[in-house]
This record gives structure tokens, C-alpha cells and sequence, in this order.
């Protein structure tokens, strides 16, 4: 390997990883000071889960490490990530819980079925097809109400996770 090959700090390649600062918190994402550059994170790179705001996961002056997702020299522009450097829960939960039974707590109630908590971070969909078998009205499931449900599927490239309702649900 020659000198040529590795990365200058002075200029970040995709694929390089980096420790910086949070130098700012906005609604779309944190500004990250890293090797005398700055680059963007956005919401969507910050963490695996779903958050409301970016200042509930990173505040200016934490220590970071991220990855180079793009550099876009014509804007002066790095996208970086940070959860790209983290476990993906989905692929976990999907190596342990695919086909299983498992209880989950309903987070919403929409025309299309119900949305339940599975996992620390991750929301499956009971189909509203699945929930006509049900003895009782779904609509009237309130927020927080445990349910026995089954995995069917996951998409990790949709980051989707499909629910049916156990025998003892039905």
C-alpha cells in the first residue's frame, strides 16, 4: 500500500469513517466538525429507529464517530452517517424472532390495521384482513394494549415487519 492510497483528512472519500464533534443540532439533522471539515447528518442517517426529533439521539459538543456516505465538491457538500456504524436491530430481531410468537404493544390504530411494537425501536403491521377474526372491534384497541401476535415476515430492504395474529388472539 503506497502513500497515495490512504485517504487524506483533508479530503473525505465515501466509505471513510471519522471521529468529529456535533458542532449543531437542527430539525434535519447535525452538523458534524471532523479533520477540518463539516459534514451533515441527516435525520434519517442518526439511528436505526425512529425519532422525533434529532435532538432526542445526538447534542452539540458529543463526540462522534461516522461514516463518508458522499462528498459532493460542487456544493461543498458531505453527507455522513452515523448509524451506519451501529447494529442494525431489524437484521437481530429478524435472526431471532422470524416465525415466533411473541407479544407486542399496539403504538396505532389505522385503517390499513394495527401497528405494534415488537422490539425496542421496531413497529410491525397487523393487517387489517388479519384483525375481521378478531371476537372484538380492532378500531377500539387503544395505544399500549398488549397483543400475542406472530412474525410472518420481515423485509430488512423495506425495513418492514409483518404480524398475524396467534390462535389465541383469533
Amino acid at each position: 500500500m503506497s502513500t497515495n492510497d490512504i485517504p487524506s483528512p483533508a479530503n473525505p472519500s465515501p466509505g471513510d469513517v471519522h471521529r468529529g464533534v456535533a458542532q449543531e443540532v437542527t430539525d434535519f439533522g447535525a452538523f458534524i466538525s471532523f479533520q477540518g471539515c463539516v459534514g451533515l447528518v441527516t435525520v434519517p442517517n442518526l439511528a436505526w429507529t425512529r425519532i422525533d426529533s434529532p435532538r432526542d439521539v445526538i447534542s452539540p459538543g458529543d463526540d462522534v464517530t461516522v461514516v463518508v456516505l458522499a462528498v459532493d465538491e460542487a456544493r461543498s457538500r458531505i453527507s455522513l452517517s452515523i448509524k451506519d456504524l451501529q447494529p442494525d436491530p431489524l437484521l437481530e430481531f429478524a435472526t431471532q424472532f422470524l416465525g415466533e410468537e411473541i407479544s407486542g404493544k399496539v403504538t396505532k390504530v389505522a385503517p390499513i390495521g394495527i401497528f405494534l411494537r415488537v422490539h425496542p425501536g421496531l413497529e410491525g403491521l397487523l393487517p387489517a384482513e388479519e384483525l375481521h377474526q378478531m371476537q372484538t372491534d380492532w378500531r377500539d384497541l387503544r395505544s399500549g394494549t398488549a397483543m400475542d401476535v406472530k412474525v410472518s415476515a420481515i423485509n430488512v430492504q423495506l425495513r418492514r415487519i409483518a404480524l398475524s395474529l396467534t390462535k389465541r388472539e383469533n
